[in-house]
């Protein structure tokens, strides 16, 4: 009876641990969004890019993750501008939402390549309400109104192929455009900017970052971009989803060898206990082989190594199923680290699952909630 209780609180820890993998799959790190080809985060690309969107692996080594957001500017107009918008310029409607311009904080990471002919360095864009006690069409000085963009371009970035972080501090240089301060006491300073006598209760309605411009010197500039943080919120722009590493079932674990299969006969190297009726099996990759469907595993698995990688299915009168009423155990031949893409999720996160291994070390075993791809990768 012991026993039996002692199993169960197991596999309900382990499901606990599941659910904390689903509910943190978008996450990079401690306070770090993903941003993919697929999620763009909330930001918006569309607007004023006269160049593609191109994620990328590398180069080098990103502070982030594995990839990063890369360009070339090869021609005068050329302009990648993603943005994000945290309050709105509707006239006449006193805004107090958006940041807190006080409190605000921004920075990036840039990389330019070293055949790059120009190190012009990636800049932002920063939307402010200098009252937010006024409307947005307010006029302090004039015919200009109360709201206005400062723009934060740091120094150029050496053509020297390594990563290098830039932040928004008080004595950053930034440029206004707008005349309402009124010459020659125009704030060059985001600190001064801030203490200047007009600005009441500032807050940031958006912010844009760029590289190129419309004019044609950013030209020759080839590089990247990667780990952004805006107000403590980190964006890491990747290629692939990675694989989010859940932390181990604290002791050794050990399962009974399984017995019940696939409701078709399951692909050599597989078992599943407690799968519902209608469950089928694939076998996409063994022993880094791929055995169908080409381009279903990650790229960044495969280079660490697969030893077996199985899609799990279900299919009703000719109709997918995508959950299952029950977790499930599967097994995989060998002994590894087991990764887990949830069929529910689109697209697929590789997510890593608490494993045991079976009695005579020839099995892994993980529980999960869903059908979709299991892959077991080297240790």
């Amino acid at each position: 009876m012991q026993k039996r209780f002692s199993m169960k609180l197991f596999i309900l820890s382990m499901m606990l641990m599941v659910w904390l993998a689903m509910s943190t799959m978008t996450v990079s790190g401690a306070g770090e969004l993903v941003v993919l080809p697929s999620n763009y985060q909330g930001w918006d690309f569309a607007t004023d890019s006269t160049i593609p969107v191109t994620f990328a692996d590398g180069p080098s080594t990103p502070p982030l993750g594995t990839g990063s957001l890369t360009t070339t500017i090869a021609g005068a107009g050329q302009r990648i501008r993603f943005t994000q918008a945290y309050g709105t310029f509707d006239v006449g409607l006193n805004l107090t939402g958006g940041l807190d311009a006080t409190t605000f904080t921004l920075s990036y990471s840039t990389y330019t390549d070293p055949s790059a002919t120009n190190t012009n360095n990636w800049y932002a864009n920063i939307y402010l309400l200098l009252d937010s006690s006024l409307p947005a069409d307010h006029v302090f000085a004039g015919p200009v109104p109360n709201c206005f963009r400062a723009d934060f371009t740091p120094a150029d970035n050496p053509a020297t192929g390594t990563w290098n972080n830039y932040a928004l501090s008080g004595a950053s240089t930034i440029q206004l455009r707008g005349g309402c301060f009124g010459s020659p006491t125009v704030p060059s300073t985001w600190s001064a900017l801030l203490a200047f006598p007009q600005v009441n209760n500032p807050r940031i309605t958006g912010i844009a970052i760029n590289m190129g411009d419309s004019a044609s010197s950013y030209v020759g500039y080839s590089g990247a971009f990667d780990n952004l943080y805006v107000n403590g919120i980190g964006y890491d722009f990747e290629l692939n989803p990675p694989v989010v590493v859940v932390p181990p079932v604290t002791g050794t674990v050990v399962t009974s060898s399984p017995v019940i299969g696939c409701v078709l006969a399951p692909p050599s190297g597989l078992d599943i206990t407690n799968a519902p009726d209608n469950t089928y099996c694939t076998s996409l990759m063994k022993d880094g082989a791929v055995v169908a469907y080409s381009g279903a595993v990650p790229a960044n698995l495969i280079q660490a190594g697969v030893i077996r990688a199985i899609d799990i299915f279900r299919l009703e009168g000719g109709r997918s199923i995508a959950t299952f009423p029950n977790y499930v155990q599967v097994c995989l031949a060998g002994v590894g680290r087991f990764v887990y893409m949830d069929a529910t999720q689109a697209p697929r996160v590789a997510v890593e699952m608490p494993s045991t291994i079976t009695a005579d070390n020839a099995y892994t075993c993980a529980w999960i909630p869903n059908p979709g791809t299991v892959i077991l990768i080297n240790e």
